[in-house]
This record gives C-alpha cells, sequence and structure tokens, in this order.
C-alpha cells in the first residue's frame, strides 16, 4: 500500500525509493495525553499485537496513518473524547509495540491490516467496529468495511487517502510545490546522500523537512515533528506495503459503493492531497457527510481543534441514536 502518510514514512519513500529492512523493536514514547492510554495485547494469524486504551463509553477504533505509523500520535484525542467513549487505539502490525520477527510484503500489508482488525473486533468481542482513521487510517478504515460489511459501523475518514494509489501519480509535486527553494535543494541533496548510503539519522531529517508541507500554518511544524522517531515510524513497514502485490491494482471503490455505513469525512482544505481525493471518496460511500476545515492542512485535531471537534461530536452522537434506535 503505498499511502505516504501520516507524517510522512510513505513520502520518504516515494522520494528516495529505499529498500525496506526489518524494524528494531522498540518501545513507543511514552503517551501524549492526560488520558495516559493503557496498552493491551490480542493475537492475530499467530501474531502478538498492541492495541491501547482510554475513557469509557461507545467504543471508537483509532487507526494511524503511514502506512508505517504507530497510534501514539492519535493519544491526544482521547484528551478530547475519552470522556464519553472508549478509544481503542491500534498498533498496527510492524509498528510501534506491534512489531513482527521480519518486515516484509508478506508479513505487513493492507490484507493483513484488515485480517488483524477482524481480530482485534473478535477479542474484543463487540458485533461491530466504529472507526476513526486518519490518512492511511482512513482508507483501511474503507477496507475493512468493504470486506466485514456485518461488522462496520460509522466510520469517520480524517483527511483521508483515496480508494486506490493513483494520487500519488502527484502528491509529492505537492509537497515540493509547498516547499522554498532552499528547503528544495535540501531534500535534494538528502536525497542524493541517501541514495549512497541508507542512514536513520538522515532519513528522519528529511521527513520533518518535507512535512512542512502538511500543515497550513509551519508554526505546527515543530510539534509534529516529536512525533517523528524511530520507535513510532518505520520506513519498512511503507516499503513492505509498498511492494504488496495489490499496491498498483488497489481499487476499493466497487465494494465501497455497496456500503450503507454512517460515515463523515473531515479534511483540511489546505491539505497537500487536495480536495478531489475527499471528494472521489465521498461519492463512492452513500449518505456520507464530507466537511472541509479552512486554514488546515492534514492534521485538523491539531491545527483547528474547535472546527474538527464541532464536526465530529454530532455525527457520533446522531450516529449512535441511530444505532441504538436499530437495535
Amino acid at each position: 500500500m503505498k499511502s505516504c502518510f501520516l507524517l510522512l514514512p510513505g513520502l520518504l519513500s516515494a522520494a528516495l525509493m529505499l529498500a525496506g529492512s526489518p524494524a528494531p523493536a522498540q518501545t513507543p514514547p511514552a503517551p501524549m495525553s492526560a488520558a495516559a492510554p493503557v496498552p493491551h495485547t490480542y493475537v492475530s494469524n499467530g501474531q502478538t499485537l498492541t492495541y491501547y486504551e482510554a475513557g469509557h463509553g461507545e467504543p471508537l477504533v483509532l487507526l494511524p496513518g503511514g502506512p508505517g505509523f504507530a497510534g501514539n500520535y492519535l493519544f491526544g484525542l482521547a484528551d478530547s473524547l475519552a470522556g464519553r467513549y472508549r478509544l481503542i487505539i491500534v498498533d498496527p502490525r510492524g509498528c510501534g509495540r506491534s512489531q513482527v520477527p521480519v518486515v516484509s510484503s508478506q508479513t505487513v500489508n493492507l490484507d493483513l491490516d484488515v485480517a488483524d482488525l477482524e481480530s482485534l473486533r473478535q477479542h474484543l468481542k463487540l458485533d461491530q467496529l466504529s472507526l476513526l482513521g486518519h490518512s492511511y487510517g482512513a482508507q483501511w478504515a474503507v477496507a475493512y468495511a468493504a470486506r466485514y460489511p456485518a461488522h462496520a459501523g460509522r466510520l469517520v475518514l480524517v483527511d483521508p487517502t483515496d480508494t486506490d494509489n493513483r494520487f500519488q501519480r502527484y502528491f509529492i509535486a505537492n509537497i515540493l510545490a509547498r516547499l522554498t527553494p532552499d528547503e528544495r535543494a535540501r531534500v535534494a541533496r538528502y536525497n542524493q546522500a541517501l541514495k549512497v548510503k541508507a542512514d536513520p539519522d538522515s532519513s528522519l531529517a528529511l521527513v520533518k523537512l518535507m512535512g512542512l508541507a502538511y500543515v497550513y500554518d509551519r508554526r505546527m511544524a515543530a510539534g509534529l515533528s516529536s512525533f517523528i522517531t524511530p520507535a513510532t515510524h518505520s520506513e519498512a513497514v511503507f516499503q513492505a506495503h509498498m511492494q504488496s502485490p495489490g499496491y498498483a491494482t488497489l481499487d476499493l471503490a466497487p465494494d465501497a459503493r455497496r456500503l450503507h455505513t454512517p460515515t463523515l469525512l473531515i479534511h483540511g482544505r489546505q491539505d497537500p492531497l487536495g480536495e478531489a481525493v475527499p471528494l472521489h471518496v465521498q461519492s463512492c460511500l452513500a449518505g456520507s457527510q464530507l466537511v472541509f476545515i479552512n486554514r488546515c492542512g492534514h492534521f485538523p485535531w491539531l491545527e483547528q481543534p474547535r472546527e474538527f471537534y464541532a464536526a465530529l461530536r454530532p455525527f457520533l452522537a446522531q450516529s449512535a441514536v441511530a444505532a441504538s434506535v436499530r437495535r
């Protein structure tokens, strides 16, 4: 799966086309949330994986982007939502505490992510999963709903990647267009150096540099950079997704059009993904709502929290009422 998101392991890959390698097992930093999500484990396809829980109430599963990012950057949502929801935050396989012995397209891919999510549903003994996915996590959520429509509750798709991967044809150009000439020259120097020798420090520096293009207000970029560490993002996982057999031919649209799942899309109007992607995703999901947030890039809950929660909370409340009526 080539979905250059969340905070850009994919962006680095698309720029460098470096070969993947097994990711070292590392423990993520302490949770960045007053709600202190608690880690738990479950088993999927013989692999022990990790998720975190915070709060009480209706379950809501949070899926991070990348592919290649751990779930810790979503912990901040717990501060605002844990009072009314049981938040279940996933470390995808190969990321954070969900390490696998070897990272390859056979051990890490979208199909396995979907299967892991179904294993998590069974482990939690839930009839349905309500999902909030960010970036690649939103694509992952749609893929799960398409595979298991009877077990998909409401969907919240935050700055989603598309139902296919064709947006990658122009995405890197959008990123580079937002950098200054000096920054683009630095990107070129990093690229040249990394073609000669794979260097984790240079890789992370490049990711952080290009991350300036993900936000509307560049002053936000420094805070976002704190999420980019060897413990919380894996270039190898992104590479494995990109090299998986189904990457180039992915097309969730036909199955998505058959869904009748309550869905909200929230998208920063200045996200480098542009507006065509969320509009296309919305067109594939019958009855879905799309909210654009102005002066906002790829991280609306951080960049414009008031507008983000003003869109999110009523949808969660209304869809929960509708679900209780159906029961």
